[in-house]
């Protein structure tokens, strides 16, 4: 895995509330100050977290292969466009995603080894309560 590519996902898992305090966020810090904070970033941040974190797969009925955007009861073009700026404000996530119109993927050009990569250092590097 990319240096860059495991940093940003090690910033991906800290980014919590109250975390800036405590620790230098070179990838997230532009789009937290753009977007409005934890508030605003961090909710999509977790979801995109959730998703590829191999432990939520059976709680979440995770579909591994892409997380769906679009939900019946919610502002999708609000829910859309904020990650939108989550890709616009960390350029670097493109390495690792891709933005489609109603879902988020890995980037094509990843192998499946790679991807496997990934969700492995994601599941191995969260904290979960009780740790």
């Amino acid at each position: 895995m990319k240096t860059t590519t495991k940093e940003l996902i090690q910033e991906i898992i800290d980014y919590l509330p109250g975390a800036k305090s405590s620790r230098t966020f070179n990838y997230l810090s532009n789009a937290d100050q753009v977007m409005g904070g934890y508030s605003e970033l961090g909710p999509y941040l977790r979801d995109i977290k959730m998703w590829m974190d191999p432990f939520y797969d059976s709680i979440l009925e995770t579909n591994i292969d892409e997380l769906q955007l679009i939900e019946e009861g919610y502002d999708n073009g609000y829910i859309y466009n904020k990650y939108i700026q989550i890709f616009e404000y960390i350029p670097e996530i493109a390495d690792l995603l891709s933005l489609n119109e109603e879902t988020i993927t890995y980037n094509s050009e990843l192998s499946q080894s790679e991807i496997d990569e990934i969700r492995t250092y994601f599941l191995e590097q969260t904290k979960r309560r009780g740790e």
